[in-house]
Formats: C-alpha cells, structure tokens, sequence
C-alpha cells in the first residue's frame, strides 16, 4: 500500500493520488450503499454528484491543458524544421 502511495506521489504527482484516492473513497461509499440497500436522500447524492462533478471538470480542464500545449508544441516543431 505505503509503495503505491510513493510511486504515484512521485510518478504523477500529489494531486493525482488525491483524485485517486477520492475516487476510490466515493466508489467504496456507492458500494456501501448498493450492498447493504440503505437508501441515499437528497443531501448526500448532491454531495456524490458533487464530488463527481468535480472530479469530471478536473480532468477535463487538464485534458484541455495538455491540448492547447501540444498544439503549441507541434507547431514550433514544424517552424524549426
């Protein structure tokens, strides 16, 4: 456990082992609830879509990032050829 935590801190860095983490904290609390049929009211699946709403818009804001740099990137590549 303690060495993943490590190699994912250094490989991709804190915030990534934080998303992972919430999601696999927010996926044991689904499961909790499908498993031992416990109803969910309003305030906690706002809380859910929430967090996954979130989460959603983080990776889509670095899914653009990446994006716009490696357009960028390409084309410098292309003006130095």
């Amino acid at each position: 456990g303690q060495l993943f935590i490590f190699f994912t801190i250094k490989r991709f860095g804190a915030l990534v082992f934080a998303t992972i983490n919430t999601v696999r904290t927010m996926f044991s609390v689904l499961l909790s609830y499908a498993v031992f049929g416990h109803d969910i009211n309003s305030g906690e699946a706002l809380g859910i879509l929430l967090v996954f709403a979130s989460l959603a818009f983080q990776v889509y804001s670095k899914w653009r990032r990446q994006a716009k740099s490696g357009a960028v990137d390409s084309g410098s590549q292309k003006k130095m050829a």
